[in-house]
């Protein structure tokens, strides 16, 4: 919810953006970074911007930040499709 929150407060709009690597080397820390190996290919989707009504409450805030990270798994999922390869989830 940082993200949208951030948004509310700078009032501008917010841009969900989703990547996927058909070959890649994964580090096994938490945050589990991605390096592509060469000659991967990668796949990106984006949506359109969304912007984050000034009046939005404590509660709404939460309600957008869960609708953006729903759409970016689901943009991530149809990148790694577009590769032909499974997602990393």
């Amino acid at each position: 919810s940082g993200p949208t929150w951030l948004a509310h407060r700078a009032g501008v709009p917010l841009l969900v953006l989703a990547a996927a690597v058909d070959r890649a080397w994964r580090a096994r820390s938490w945050e589990r970074p991605v390096i592509p190996k060469p000659i991967a290919r990668i796949a990106l989707y984006y949506g359109d911007p969304v912007t984050v009504p000034a009046d939005a409450d404590d509660a709404g805030l939460e309600g957008i930040a869960t609708a953006l990270g729903e759409t970016m798994l689901a943009d991530e999922r149809a990148a790694f499709a577009r590769l032909g390869v499974a997602d990393d989830q």
